[in-house]
């Protein structure tokens, strides 16, 4: 038996329709970026991983077909670093609506929501409440918030022997492992760098960071050498399964 296409913007619209009719009334939306990634990732890697992501908890949810990531997100803090495309806050919120609104229109009445770029968090934040009291017989999911996530993640690295400051918040050793795992084609080895090393939501507590360039010159904040393939591989399912429980 084939297995159905769940990726959106892969299916033509009666294709769709009958998904839909069949009951698969939920979707998964997954918010991107295009923005620098050190000298080793793609400016894409937010976006890639969140179809990698996408992708495994439409799976899990079953029913659940997975929409075209948005992209660009927030990123004017990257912008010192040459390709990063960045929307203002209420332009990605816009952008953010008008996908809902669109998927809500054509039968959709459960959506996950989550980014993959934590500069997208705030705006998501502020609109989804919005958007739940709009559309009232919408059910809206969304992972939790960022810092505890991150925490749950660090005690799963813990594991390997992989501190935070290793992992990283930012073209480190995860997003890097996790980009081995999913599209190591794009990955240059060669151009592993050890970047920032600390603890990047401390550091912002005391100095919001309008530019990351002056804490980072690499963009790199991890130590991107310690990436591996099969770890990678885990830290996508963990993260999968976090979202969905």
């Amino acid at each position: 038996m084939t297995q159905r296409e769940i990726w959106l913007e892969r299916m033509t619209w009666p294709d769709v329709k009958e998904a839909i009719n069949e009951g698969y009334d939920t979707v998964v939306l997954v918010l991107g970026a295009i923005e620098q990634h050190g000298p080793h990732l793609p400016l894409a890697t937010d976006t890639i991983l969140g179809y990698a992501l996408g992708e495994r908890v439409a799976h899990k949810l079953g029913k659940a077909l997975l929409a075209p990531v948005i992209r660009p997100g927030v990123s004017e803090d990257h912008m010192s670093f040459s390709g990063t495309i960045t929307l203002t806050t209420e332009t990605f919120k816009a952008t953010l609506r008008e996908y809902v609104y669109s998927l809500v229109y054509h039968g959709f009445r459960r959506i996950v929501v989550f980014s993959s770029h934590g500069g997208n968090v705030f705006a998501m934040d502020e609109l989804m409440p919005i958007l739940a009291a709009e559309l009232p017989d919408v059910v809206f999911l969304t992972t939790p918030n960022r810092e505890d996530l991150m925490r749950e993640e660090r005690l799963f690295a813990a594991k390997d022997n992989i501190d935070l400051e290793s992992m990283g918040f930012h073209a480190g050793e995860a997003e890097t492992s996790m980009m081995l795992a999913y599209a190591n084609d794009l990955v240059k080895t060669q151009s592993f760098v050890q970047g920032w090393m600390g603890d990047l939501f401390e550091y912002e507590r005391e100095e919001r960071i309008q530019d990351l360039s002056t804490v980072s010159e690499t963009g790199v904040f991890g130590d991107a050498r310690l990436a591996d393939k099969e770890r990678g591989e885990r830290y996508l399912e963990f993260a999968a399964d976090i979202t969905v429980r």
